[in-house]
């Protein structure tokens, strides 16, 4: 998992997405219009599913998923 960053002025443009930024730790994407977190990121532009990517993010430390998230996934 990796992506290529280009500083353009005080953002970075995500090398081979077509209008997809990263500001101040949120991106954005011109070309659907949408955007967001970190959390965001993985579910809608890589496709993952929320608990999934949750894992991801806390490094599979599960524990840290609140209880109310493991029920209702």
């Amino acid at each position: 998992r990796g992506y290529t960053l280009k500083k353009e002025g005080s953002q970075y443009r995500i090398k081979n997405f077509t209008g997809l930024i990263v500001k101040n730790n949120v991106w954005y994407n011109h070309s659907s219009c949408k955007g967001g977190n970190s959390l965001d990121f993985l579910i809608d532009i890589e496709g993952i599913k929320f608990l999934d990517a949750v894992k991801i993010l806390t490094e599979n430390e599960v524990s840290s998923i609140p209880s109310i998230i493991r029920i209702r996934y």
